[in-house]
């Protein structure tokens, strides 16, 4: 019995190292893992002569790559525009910079099960585009920081038209037409210059970003809603901004001739493009165009509108938000208005908190309404483990909206 024992454990053994050996013999058949190799870089730039070595100033530069054993190729230009997919290893790259200037040209080759190789070389190019006077009215300044927001009371804020007129001929947003969507009148647009004459962009959105709905599916994964509609987006972060001329053709009369492609980021209303055109600009208002490529392969030009004036400032209320259907004037002295307002009470390590040092409570010591105003007092005093004492008024479960605008009185700060 042992001996029959032994000898199918052997015939087991044998299958599976067979079997091993087979898989192995099927894997080869894919084909050999090869790197890429004899990595070759062309480049011309556009002008270069004896006299001009960095080329005619329009800052254009060619490039033609090969590689053996290359199933793609990805050009990074060393200028902070991020790294650029030519499939036949063929690209033409402006560079925008003003001045001579030298930038660290990357080519990244893969070749077969992912394995790259790359090559880089020094390229000395001249740009005579300096659009300091754009980019001055756009940030306010070397050094400084301009916010822009939706020029919501003007007609044509928002609009869409061919790419061969220069108006929103097929639609034109009346003044404050989307305020009911309750997610972009209310961003702000934040271009900062630093003393470098670098332009960068943040886009504060509150969480949530006015999508048009052909890019609902291609930037979320989640179906074409069949209007345009807002959703949860993650918009923080500083993005950096590349200026260049304008190739749109449109007229030096109604036109800049300056484009800006913001990295990773949009102005607004997502629209599955960040180079946009600017038509005019000044130092309260600005007009630009963005080119939207819908899933049919049709091209339509948006319009859009800003101004550095917030066009959901109080003075506006009366005539935005005429229907008030909430308020509180904390004009009944003692604790807040049990049907208004709830607490969160302890330390929130529940998930609630942030690692405060204090305790939260509803106690009179710490929350309580006198004399028309709501008084919040933090206490440094031993409680329930903690050495500081406060409260946290809310009105969940109790009054909650999605669209509108809050207004809130000035508040003081006092210290027990």
């Amino acid at each position: 019995m042992k001996n029959t024992k032994l000898t199918l454990q052997r015939f087991l053994s044998i299958l599976i190292f067979m079997s091993i050996i087979s898989c192995q013999n099927e894997d080869y058949e894919f084909g050999d893992i090869v790197a890429p190799s004899n990595l070759s870089l062309e480049i011309d730039i556009v002008g270069q002569d004896q006299a001009n070595p960095g080329g005619d100033g329009s800052g254009i530069v060619n490039f033609i790559a090969t590689a053996d054993n290359a199933l793609s190729y990805r050009f990074n230009f060393g200028d902070g525009t991020g790294d650029i997919l030519a499939q036949q290893g063929i690209n033409s790259h402006r560079f925008t910079k003003n001045g001579l200037n030298n930038y660290v040209v990357t080519l990244i080759v893969t070749g077969t099960g992912g394995i790259s190789s790359s090559k880089s070389i020094d390229v000395s190019v001249f740009s005579n585009f300096n659009p300091i006077e754009v980019k001055n009215l756009l940030s306010g300044g070397v050094s400084s920081s301009k916010t822009w927001y939706w020029n919501a009371a003007v007609t044509g804020h928002l609009g869409v038209g061919p790419l061969e007129e220069t108006d929103p001929s097929y639609y034109s947003a009346s003044p404050y037409e989307k305020l009911d969507v309750g997610c972009l009148y209310e961003d702000q647009i934040i271009f900062t210059q630093d003393d470098m004459e670098n332009i960068s962009m943040e886009l504060i959105n509150i969480g949530n970003t006015y999508f048009h709905r052909y890019e609902v599916e291609d930037e979320l994964g989640l179906p074409n809603p069949g209007e345009d509609t807002c959703y949860e987006y993650n918009t923080d972060g500083t993005n950096q901004v590349s200026f260049a001329p304008s190739e749109s053709g449109i007229d030096s009369s109604i036109s800049t001739q300056t484009s800006f492609v913001l990295q990773g980021s949009f102005m607004s209303y997502f629209l599955g493009n960040n180079d946009y055109e600017i038509l005019s600009i000044s130092e309260n208002e600005m007009h630009v165009r963005i080119i939207q490529t819908e899933p049919s392969g049709a091209q339509l030009a948006w319009y859009q509108k800003f101004s550095t004036e917030d066009p959901l400032v109080d003075n506006n209320l009366e005539t935005i938000y005429s229907n008030l259907f909430w308020e509180e004037d904390f004009n009944v002295d003692g604790p807040p208005n049990p049907e208004k307002w709830t607490y969160d009470i302890g330390t929130g390590s529940n998930g609630w908190g942030n690692n405060e040092s204090q305790y939260y409570t509803n106690l009179p010591s710490n929350i309580i309404v006198e004399d028309g105003n709501l008084k919040i007092t933090a206490r440094a005093e031993t409680y329930m483990g903690r050495n500081y004492t406060s409260a946290r008024l809310k009105s969940e479960n109790l009054f909650e909206f999605t669209n509108g605008r809050v207004v809130r009185s000035n508040c003081r700060v006092n210290e027990g």
